[in-house]
């Protein structure tokens, strides 16, 4: 069950997924080099669940994660805690299978503090506790602050100002006793702001945590918000009825940036009481949704703070149940959909995938209209459904469908190759397609339908999407992949003949270590997400012991080499977290050639590239924002390099090899105002210089191309 519009649509359907799982291991050491042992580590997944480990005697630890199968990619959050040691964060991203090996971690020295906080005379449940530097405290403690200078409003307009904000260092809440203990802080000089949700903000006075010491913060009373403060109201159902567990959300109706949201949910009465700091956010919209999504939101604007009474009543949802069935009457139970709900001033798309349906039933909860259903079943064709206002039950017969198909056989040197993945796959197109004549990229998959040759190297595959033009990709392990031509609908007898390919191999230079036991990947394009299939597409080998690498069996064609550094790897090198984002974002480019070998040495100096682009694009004051990138000019239009442009229209992009690259840069005012400007540059070691000024009227073009070529 996928609902994609959780506000608009609730999805009551049977079946259940596999989710996508990935391991994570580790070692934790101390800044002696000994085993951290019972260290605290939560590994969190999409969409913020939380999986707990402890560090063993050796400091090591193992943990399995999970997330939803509808999801193919999931940030990864990983934070280690350990009394004695500073706080330990890293942030990656996981594919399912995937193993991901953190090294082994020095954790630097911290310290720990505890304390308490009441409100009044009662413990402040579930306060916010924020830890400063010290320079962050007013001249004096206090009690009755309206804004703390570590709390960034929850919401942001995209294209408004942006004030410098200064995140705490550490964070918690109040237990049901008021009380709270961080663990992880680094040593130094700190103070505390603290605020409930009935509370004004209070600070502490400084004071200093020592490695390995646990320094207790004398108790910090919080002062209640007067009346003038708080929005009272009642959620009540269609009927009338009080609605518990309720969630409220209240936001600045002018949507300021410097006003965050407030949110609370309504007692077993219905009943609410809702605090807003500070008043100068103005009149307030304010919506309530029901915990288990049975009622339509409801908004009402505009809410004055210290308004009583207010009344929430949600909406009904509405409850359509669909039989799907074939023309004999036979259920059909997989089956997903498509669905275009009316809003008022637009429209909202939403849908589920085909997943198990027993007896080719489910059920669909919508508060709007219904524009448009569509029913889609594989081996079925499409059926557009039309939804009466006054429909409940509806049945639909859904006919078998001329499945288009393509068909064919894998082979090497006339033999068939079984086992071997087969899909179909579209260019990787760019924006600059329209003004240089397009090159293809890392030929990226499409749709969902991919399979295995069988014994004698036949394969089908269907096409859900027969007028686009795709090439059907093959690859086999020991070989490098193969392309068919342009398909377009249904086509069969395709023969692709796999090859041995070519091969990459060099040497690895690391200062202050060696390189055997690192990793590193060849690729082909840099962004593969849940559209885009891994199969044959990324490739990692390790560095032996007598520091040289080998790649063999890739395709022709420029290849992206970049080293996967582990955060214990990228402390042995002295790397930050961000030196290792610069590393895998500046590859070394290699150029491989059918049956011959490629030597190519890789040199971690450095994180970046040793040839520099430093450009800026004026446009009157139109250029506020956006973002540039550079593209090899070869065969092969991959990117190799991408920032941002900042509000002067400046960017800085490196590579790690001179030549000549193509720059593009899509900036503009604000978002959705980008135009797009592309050239050719030749950068060199050192620093090359860019630098242009455009009239309105020729950066209002559909694009821009400067050189003549």
């Amino acid at each position: 069950m996928t609902p994609l519009l959780a506000l608009a649509l609730l999805v009551l359907a049977s079946g259940s997924s596999e989710p996508n799982r990935a391991r994570i291991r580790g070692r934790f050491i101390d800044s002696h080099g000994r085993p951290v042992v019972g260290a605290e580590i939560r590994s969190r997944v999409w969409p913020g669940v939380d999986f707990p480990a402890q560090s063993a005697a050796d400091g090591s630890f193992e943990t399995t994660v999970e997330w939803a199968d509808y999801h193919r990619k999931t940030y990864y959050w990983c934070r280690t805690r350990a009394l004695g040691s500073a706080l330990w964060d890293f942030h990656g991203e996981l594919t399912p299978g995937q193993e991901l090996d953190l090294g082994t971690v020095r954790l630097q020295p911290g310290g720990a503090i505890r304390g308490a906080l009441r409100l009044g005379a009662t413990p402040a449940v579930n306060a916010l506790v924020l830890v400063v530097p010290d320079r962050r405290l007013p001249p004096q403690p206090g009690w009755r602050f309206e804004a703390c200078p570590a709390m960034w409003p929850a919401f942001v307009s995209a294209h408004g100002p942006r004030s410098e904000h200064e995140p705490p260092i550490d964070q918690a809440r109040a237990a049901e006793d008021g009380t709270f203990r961080i663990v992880g802080l680094p040593p130094g000089r700190y103070g505390i702001w603290a605020r409930c949700e009935a509370s004004w903000w209070a600070t502490t006075s400084a004071f200093d945590v020592r490695v390995a010491e646990e320094t207790t913060v004398p108790e910090l009373v919080l002062e209640p918000l007067p009346p003038q403060h708080c929005i009272a109201g009642l959620v009540l159902d269609p009927d009338g009825a009080p609605v518990a567990g309720a969630r409220i959300e209240a936001s600045s109706v002018e949507m300021r940036v410097d006003c965050s949201n407030h949110g609370t949910s309504s007692d077993a009465e219905g009943r609410f009481h809702l605090h807003v700091l500070p008043l100068s956010c103005g009149p307030l919209k304010v919506s309530a949704e029901s915990e288990d999504g049975s009622f339509s939101e409801v908004e009402v604007s505009p809410v004055e703070a210290g308004q009583r009474n207010v009344v929430l009543q949600l909406g009904r949802m509405r409850e359509l149940v669909v039989r799907v069935v074939e023309p004999d009457g036979t259920p059909v139970e997989s089956f997903g959909w498509s669905l275009t709900i009316e809003t008022g001033s637009s429209f909202m798309t939403s849908g589920a995938r085909p997943e198990p349906r027993p007896g080719g039933l489910a059920t669909i909860r919508f508060s709007r209209a219904i524009e448009e259903l569509s029913i889609e079943a594989p081996g079925f064709e499409e059926q557009d459904v039309q939804v009466g206002p006054d429909d409940r039950v509806i049945t639909v017969t859904l006919s078998k469908g001329a499945r288009t198909e393509i068909s064919g056989r894998v082979t090497s040197g006339a033999w068939p190759v079984g086992g071997a993945h087969v899909d179909l796959v579209l260019p990787d197109h760019d924006l600059v397609d329209n003004l240089v004549a397009p090159l293809p990229g890392g030929w990226h998959y499409c749709g969902d339908d991919c399979t295995t040759t069988d014994a004698t190297g036949a394969f089908r595959i269907p096409n859900e999407w027969p007028r686009y033009r795709y090439r059907v990709r093959a690859w086999a392990d020991g070989f490098a992949a193969a392309y068919s031509g342009e398909v377009q609908g249904a086509a069969a007898e395709l023969e692709l003949a796999l090859s041995a390919g070519g091969t990459i191999t060099g040497s690895v230079r690391v200062p202050g270590r060696h390189s055997a036991g690192l990793t590193l990947q060849a690729h082909r394009a840099g962004v593969l997400d849940s559209m885009h299939c891994l199969v044959g597409r990324q490739f990692q080998t390790r560095i032996g012991d007598d520091g040289t690498y080998r790649f063999e069996h890739l395709e022709p064609g420029a290849w992206l080499v970049v080293a996967e550094l582990s955060p214990g790897e990228l402390q042995e090198l002295g790397w930050s977290t961000e030196d290792g984002r610069t590393s895998r974002a500046t590859p070394h480019v290699v150029e491989v050639v059918e049956g011959g070998t490629t030597s190519a040495d890789v040199n971690l100096a450095t994180p970046g590239g040793a040839c520099r682009l430093r450009g800026t694009l004026v446009v009157e004051d139109q250029i506020r924002e956006g973002y540039a990138y550079l593209l090899l000019t070869g065969a092969q239009r991959l990117r190799i390099a991408s920032g941002g442009v900042d509000s002067e229209g400046r960017f800085e992009l490196a590579t790690r090899a001179p030549g000549r690259y193509r720059l593009v840069v899509h900036a503009g005012p604000k978002s959705n105002r980008y135009q797009l400007v592309t050239d050719l540059v030749t950068l060199v070691p050192g620093e090359t210089v860019w630098e242009r000024s455009l009239t309105l009227d020729e950066w209002k073009k559909p694009g821009v191309r400067l050189d003549r070529e």
